[in-house]
């Protein structure tokens, strides 16, 4: 191999499809970032471009739901990997495309996958063209065991369709998102934290979209964290959550998010000081019962300065002490109703194990018709301290 010889755009120069393929596209994509393609230095990542709520090229269910989905507009970049170092292609759909799925079976069930695909004759085949296709996966005794069919070459994955037994409709429950994104080179690529590259660019910046955090690469071919979003403080700041009103939970000892109190962004690796002053009301036989979600392979060291667990409003305080996220704390109530306000304080240091969020989760310590009530006014607050 050698220099591709005239260059693209040369005054008076006769060129093929490759080298503006190479040069147009392929010279102005991203780096793709997976292990083993320094080994192919000209390879680029083939992915959607990015929108708004990414609805270029999104599969969706059907308005009326049938055994069909609907493909919406948008464009793709397809890297041709029949020949090494021959590009990518743009593919652009340039409106809402029907795509029937095959009948289900009335035993098995399968999962059947979008793609686009590009075919070309110069490199394979005698075929030249662009489309989207359903490949059916084979059936399997249980939607667990469910495997994509062979994905045909020079192809984008767009979607998964799980097609249970004896189905006559597919609806958006049974649509998983297969999308990877592309970007110019230089641009942020939106990413799942589960789905970074691991060969990433020195520099190449990524927008993790379940939790609304950046990272960057380094010359190790590590990530790194300082670049945050808006959510996720830098070190020194504080975020927090705020309840707006009242929430009660009745007959219940199975913990829940609370809707006011969760979702406070933290980095992988992040050390967090945790403050909560909870506002709360119980019986005393129903009580309250709370426990902390976060990423991974988090740890918690917290503690909870409450009344007495079966407690009334004449016990003094007690400190609960926990090593652990799963472990529970749970104060006591007031009286025979759940009118008293009472408060909690709580203090831990939290070490995130991945990127995600971190929230209060809570129920009543022993099921009882009269409800516990989170009340308005109650803060969780996390400082990031490294």
């Amino acid at each position: 191999m050698a220099i591709i010889s005239p260059p693209a755009w040369q005054q008076g120069g006769s060129y093929g499809a490759r080298t503006d393929r190479l040069s147009v596209i392929s010279g102005l994509l991203s780096y793709p970032g997976a292990s083993g393609d320094e080994a192919t230095p000209l390879r680029v990542r083939s992915g959607v471009k990015p929108s708004y709520q990414n609805q270029q090229l999104r599969v969706a269910a059907q308005g009326t739901p049938n055994m069909s989905v609907q493909v919406s507009a948008g464009f793709c970049y397809v890297e041709n990997k029949d020949l090494a170092g021959y590009g990518a292609y743009t593919v652009v759909n340039d409106g809402p495309v029907n795509l029937p799925i095959a009948a289900s079976s009335g035993s098995q069930y399968r999962k059947d996958t979008v793609v686009v695909q590009v075919l070309d004759a110069e490199t394979l085949g005698t075929v030249n063209s662009g489309s989207l296709l359903v490949v059916q996966g084979p059936y399997a005794a249980s939607a667990g065991a469910t495997t994509r069919g062979t994905i045909p070459p020079n192809s984008v994955v767009l979607a998964d369709v799980a097609v249970d037994a004896g189905v006559t409709s597919i609806t958006a429950a049974k649509i998983s998102d297969g999308r990877q994104f592309q970007v110019a080179s230089g641009g942020i690529i939106p990413v799942t934290s589960t789905t970074l590259p691991d060969h990433p660019a020195p520099g190449q910046t990524y927008y993790l979209t379940d939790t609304d955090t950046f990272v960057y690469g380094t010359l190790a071919g590590t990530y790194t964290n300082l670049l945050q979003s808006a959510g996720a403080s830098a070190i020194g700041q504080w975020q927090s959550k705020y309840k707006a009103g009242d929430t009660p939970r009745a007959s219940t000892t199975t913990v829940s998010a609370d809707p006011d109190l969760a979702g406070i962004p933290v980095v992988s690796g992040g050390v967090y000081r945790l403050q909560a002053v909870l506002f709360y009301s119980a019986h005393q036989d129903g009580d309250l019962r709370i426990q902390w979600t976060a990423p991974g392979t988090s740890t918690l060291r917290w503690h909870g300065h409450v009344l007495a667990t079966g407690s009334t409003g004449t016990s003094g305080p007690a400190i609960y002490d926990a090593q652990q996220i799963a472990t529970v704390y749970q104060p006591g109530g007031a009286d025979a109703t759940n009118t008293p306000i009472l408060t909690a304080l709580v203090n831990g240091t939290l070490v995130a194990g991945a990127a995600g969020t971190v929230g209060l989760t809570w129920a009543q310590a022993a099921s009882h018709a009269t409800a516990t009530i989170m009340r308005q006014g109650s803060t969780v607050s996390l400082q990031r301290l490294a």
